[in-house]
């Protein structure tokens, strides 16, 4: 669907909705990043300021029984995403009241739940950092995981001093142009289509704990381009979640332990089947101080296949570097909240390991090192009717 089509749309609820219960919320951010020994983001030059978030969301709410809510953005997000308007959900639900909670269906586009961040990953004020840890959200592949045109069956209930909530969505992913790039590069490298996509989301949240557990499977196919030849990716994926908090600090830790399977793809000598087994996980540690300002620590680390931890198969198999497989990041970082609107943000990263840098099959040692780091700032707006 166009965008232009949904903004009339979302501009028709608006003015429809005008003596019923409806919301409009609008979000902007503008970023800087200065990576050295890195193309990650910025490319050639070092450093860009090509990153940019906008987003409109409107929710209107026509019966006690019945939403209709969608959400326009504008993304940026320098070599890994180019500048586009898209629709990131426009979805119709309704729910039926039960004995201490609710269950509910919705349809249309909408955005996954996996792990802790995904369905709100591009707001600043709702995600922990300007990046999120590349090991459960990995940037280069979240068009095959973010948006999913289908169907999601959901539901809420009391459970103890707790409540507990889950997801069951099924459908197909609404990739772009970027998954492409992201794996295989610039040229005429063919063409992938996510499609299939399922996961199953759980949650519960009480006082001082947050817990959450997520499936997903995820399917590509590949029309192939270039060197490369037809083929078909598929993920499996659980992703466990804990976050636990008090008044002054929070300890939050999120675990993926995932399985690829491709079939063709590589090049003819590997166009057989494989499975890798992957693993990633972080843990962070964030004080919130007076004057609504907020420190981090954060330890990244994901392994593209567990069999090959250190990369010395990967390396003698593909002739490159053995750090394209595997990924440590420490992160220091911090925020301050100037006031309910402004929102200012700065993160310095130490980064071992290229794992996670785009484009993942044509690699380039000359232009990636072993041991790089990033700073990205941010500054965000955001407006609430």
């Amino acid at each position: 669907m166009k965008a232009s089509n949904v903004l009339c749309l979302l501009g028709l609820v608006t003015c429809t909705a005008a003596a019923q219960d409806w919301q409009f919320n609008g979000y902007a951010s503008q970023a800087y990043a200065h990576v050295k020994d890195s193309d990650f983001i910025v490319g050639a030059d070092g450093d860009s300021l090509e990153l940019t978030e906008v987003m409109a969301t409107t929710s209107w709410q026509p019966w006690s029984r019945g939403r209709i809510a969608g959400a326009v953005t504008y993304r940026r997000w320098g070599n890994l995403a180019d500048a586009e308007v898209r629709v990131d959900y426009l979805f119709a639900e309704t729910h039926w009241q039960l004995p201490g909670g609710h269950v509910g269906l919705r349809a249309g586009r909408m955005k996954n739940e996996v792990g802790f961040y995904s369905s709100t990953r591009d707001m600043s004020f709702t995600r922990p950092g300007i990046m999120l840890p590349q090991s459960i959200y990995s940037d280069y592949f979240r068009d095959a995981q973010l948006h999913v045109d289908g169907g999601d069956l959901f539901g809420r209930l009391s459970f103890g001093e707790g409540i507990f909530d889950w997801h069951l969505m099924a459908g197909a992913s609404a990739n772009s142009g970027d998954l492409t790039r992201n794996i295989f590069g610039e040229g005429d490298v063919g063409e992938l289509d996510a499609h299939r996509f399922f996961s199953l989301d759980m949650e519960y949240q009480a006082e001082h704990w947050r817990l959450g557990a997520t499936y997903y499977t995820a399917g590509v196919d590949y029309q192939a381009g270039g060197e490369f030849i037809d083929g078909e990716l598929e993920l499996h994926a659980w992703v466990l979640s804990a976050k636990y908090s008090r008044s002054w600090f929070e300890l939050t830790g999120e675990v993926l332990l995932g399985d690829r399977h491709t079939e063709g793809i590589y090049f003819p000598l590997q166009a057989g089947e494989r499975r890798d087994d992957n693993l990633g996980y972080y843990l962070e540690g964030r004080a919130l101080l007076p004057e609504n300002v907020e420190v981090f620590i954060r330890y990244d680390d994901y392994t593209d296949n567990l069999n090959d931890s250190g990369g010395k198969a990967y390396a003698a198999q593909t002739g490159n570097p053995a750090y394209f497989a595997y990924s440590n990041d420490w992160t220091l970082g911090g925020r301050w909240l100037v006031n309910k609107d402004w929102l200012v943000a700065a993160e310095y990263h130490w980064i071992e390991g290229a794992a996670w840098v785009a484009p993942l099959l044509p690699r380039d040692p000359s232009r990636q090192g072993k041991d790089w780091s990033m700073l990205m700032l941010q500054l965000s707006y955001r407006i609430q009717w």
